[in-house]
């Protein structure tokens, strides 16, 4: 008895790791439309005075750069954005342009956390410098095969 039941639960395990695989797969793949998506909601609004910085984050809240053809998108779509890498902080705080020293602006936005496959809680936020920016958190929920913003949970403006 105990020896039939062994190719079945080796059986269960493997097909458990492969849904959780999928699983993985499926979000990573639509993490990059979440963040677009959200970015793109800030940057209809943006200060069109500074230059303009986007960036992306993980779970954990660490920034990293878009793929290079969202920046073409927002070139196309008459966005002159650039990499939030370019950006630094100048001697009064303030966001601006490493190699310029032009007065700018970091528009962010990243996944907090996974809810289910078809709800994400999400990060967006803008940045200009010292007590110059907010964030906000919002729940994006799946409808059809476009994502869009439900409900926000919480807004700080500093």
């Amino acid at each position: 008895m105990k020896l039939r039941l062994v190719p079945i639960l080796i059986s269960l395990l493997f097909v458990g790791g492969c849904a959780t695989r999928h699983t993985l797969e499926f979000r990573s793949s639509e993490e990059i439309n979440i963040r677009e998506t959200a970015l793109l909601h800030e940057l209809a609004f943006r200060d069109t005075n500074r230059v303009v910085f986007v960036s992306f984050s993980d779970s954990q809240g660490h920034p990293f750069d878009p793929l290079s053809d969202f920046l073409q998108r927002l070139h196309a779509a008459g966005i002159p954005a650039r990499e939030g890498s370019q950006s630094s902080m100048d001697s009064r705080g303030g966001v601006a342009d490493k190699v310029t020293g032009e007065s700018g602006v970091v528009y962010s936005a990243g996944i907090i956390r996974w809810i289910s496959d078809s709800r994400v809680e999400v990060r967006r936020a803008c940045h200009a410098g010292n007590l110059a920016g907010g964030a906000t958190h919002f729940i994006m929920k799946k409808k059809g095969d476009k994502w869009q913003e439900t409900k926000t949970t919480r807004q700080v403006i500093y």
